[in-house]
């Protein structure tokens, strides 16, 4: 993996993001890298969780810089020799992170569970970000509570779990963990208005076919990092309820990004938009 130059962290003035800063912080430090801090001032911001107040820029953009210097001088007593940098922007929040990301190793935003409306309407920031961004994005709602925890990893066999394996490898050997990488396997093959419930010796067939998938995805990142152990666990479940299972145990789920091109631009690929919505533990997506 290429080594880029700081975490960048979204911060708005929601207190959503608190989580997000000292997860980011701790990961610039533990890859002596700058943390760069970015907010966004966006007077046309739609606001659907409460009254919209009119506000004028001068004031908002006051308001901003005073709540990241308060951000940035916490953060600089707590971690002596954390690098801080800030950042103010106009322009929307999405857009100024993807804008500032080039240089950056990793993205971390923090998230709301958003109502139905939004979602469907307006979509999250950090949905947008982890379908748009060309670098690994970190959505953190809540800070893991054991540091010895595994990182978890989804694997489907396809190309797109190559970055995940990378990004779980790579975080696992900073934090010096081990990394449980998980293939997920249903039995039940839907046939016309029916389902076939599979025998014995064909769901051990499927077993061994999903083991082999995992496996072979695998295949020789143990050599590329030999001081992080990978266990396999090879899991008969949809793959979410699978992946959440496993995050349950973990300080960090990754899973991979299915879109591409326009595509890409629009949507994330279902498990990784449910596994967003649905978990405490700090989730990222890897893009190819």
């Amino acid at each position: 993996m290429t080594v880029k130059s700081r975490v960048l962290v979204g911060v708005d003035a929601s207190g959503s993001s608190d989580h997000a800063v000292q997860w980011g912080a701790a990961e610039a430090l533990q890859r002596t890298v700058p943390l760069v801090l970015l907010h966004a001032v966006s007077p046309t911001a739609i606001n659907l969780q409460g009254p919209v107040v009119a506000v004028s820029a001068t004031e908002l953009q006051a308001a901003a810089e005073k709540m990241l210097s308060r951000i940035r001088d916490n953060l600089c007593e707590s971690n002596p020799g954390l690098e801080v940098e800030v950042v103010l922007t106009r322009s929307s929040a999405t857009d100024a992170l993807l804008e500032h990301a080039g240089h950056s190793s990793m993205i971390v935003v923090g998230s709301q569970r958003l109502g139905t409306i939004s979602q469907v309407f307006l979509g999250s920031t950090s949905h947008q970000l982890a379908a748009r961004a060309s670098v690994p994005v970190a959505v953190v709602r809540r800070l893991p509570t054991n540091g010895a925890a595994p990182i978890a990893v989804g694997v489907d066999g396809s190309e797109h779990s190559q970055p995940a394996i990378e990004v779980a490898l790579t975080l696992a050997q900073l934090h010096q963990v081990d990394v449980v990488a998980v293939g997920a396997w249903v039995a039940d093959v839907p046939l016309g208005y029916g389902i076939w419930t599979l025998d014995g010796s064909m769901l051990t067939d499927l077993r061994a076919a999903a083991q082999a998938r995992l496996s072979e995805a695998l295949a020789g990142w143990e050599e590329k990092f030999p001081d992080v152990t990978i266990h396999q666990r090879v899991v008969h479940a949809h793959p979410v309820d699978a992946l959440a299972e496993v995050a349950a145990i973990s300080q960090a789920l990754v899973v991979g990004s299915h879109g591409r091109g326009l595509l890409r631009t629009m949507l994330l690929g279902s498990v990784s938009s449910n596994l967003l919505h649905l978990l405490d533990t700090p989730v990222i997506v890897a893009h190819s």
